[in-house]
């Protein structure tokens, strides 16, 4: 499946407002069924799209005069944006079409009522099933999200010498109670820290602890690649085995490219559902059949 799915990292998705189509027939050969799995992908880049970072929101958040560039990385206005990004826009138009970074609340309210009044609807500025289930999310969250930046048992972290670690991170911005940030968008935006290193890297073991607590997509790909995951330890042992075979299989070039470790094997196993529809079932049945172009 990712053999096929590598070139997507030198692609990017549609232009903005560019109608997706849908393809009817079957694929009749190897070349157009791996061009229509592509195309699948990439049309819903930021939900199947198994390269977190080469993701369209992901793209998009993480240029030079983003939350996550060093002069705003340490700012409360970096962590606002930081907020608004996963908790309001990302996988939307309004953050691929505007500015992504927001000194103020003021600076957000007025895009937010400028756009409004050149006819955008709330759909536009949050997606509500951004991360596949809808949940409540809701542009009118972004004054919480200015309150919460400033509160210093949230931003302390970030002008710390050293990473916080990951977990207390994570647990940190789950229990602020800030709207829109259950268990799975907490997680997300720790692990964007992480990244950024603001945080530790995910250990395999604490990893494995998220994934058994939130028995979400990265669970189910585990369960569906066949390994068994009743306890947290059992979690532990399957993403070190996974990781150990996909460090085998994936060209060293490759690996730097998408920021291979157990990040990206979390993500991978979350996209992992996702990916196994009805495109790649048809490029598995033209690759079974022998037909070559």
């Amino acid at each position: 499946m990712l053999d096929n799915l590598y070139p997507l990292l030198d692609k990017r998705r549609s232009p903005p407002g560019q109608k997706k189509t849908r393809r009817t027939t079957v694929p009749t050969d190897l070349q157009d069924a791996k061009l229509r799995f592509q195309e699948s992908v990439l049309a819903f880049a930021d939900k199947r799209l198994p390269f977190r970072d080469h993701a369209p929101s992901r793209r998009r958040i993480l240029e030079p005069n983003g939350p996550y560039a060093p002069s705003n990385i340490s700012t409360i206005s970096g962590l606002f944006s930081a907020l608004v990004y996963r908790g309001i826009s990302h996988n939307t138009q309004f953050l691929l079409e505007n500015e992504y970074f927001f000194a103020t609340l003021s600076e957000f309210n007025v895009l937010h009522v400028q756009l409004q009044l050149d006819g955008h609807n709330a759909d536009y500025f949050c997606n509500k099933a951004a991360y596949g289930v809808t949940t409540r999310r809701s542009v009118n969250d972004a004054s919480t999200y200015w309150e919460k930046a400033q509160n210093p048992s949230l931003n302390a972290f970030l002008t710390r010498s050293t990473p916080v670690n990951f977990l207390r991170l994570y647990f940190l911005i789950l229990r602020s109670k800030i709207p829109g940030f259950g268990p799975l968008t907490s997680f997300q935006l720790a692990l964007d820290y992480a990244i950024a290193k603001k945080a530790t890297m995910p250990t395999v073991k604490e990893m494995a602890h998220v994934i058994f607590k939130l028995k979400m997509g990265g669970l189910k790909g585990l369960i569906r690649l066949g390994y068994s995951v009743t306890t947290e330890h059992e979690v532990a042992c399957a993403l070190y085995s996974l990781r150990a075979q996909l460090d085998e299989r994936i060209p060293t070039g490759t690996k730097k490219r998408i920021a291979f470790g157990i990040v990206f094997v979390e993500h991978l196993l979350c996209k992992f559902g996702r990916l196994d529809a009805k495109p790649f079932q048809d490029l598995e049945e033209v690759i079974a059949s022998g037909s070559r172009l």
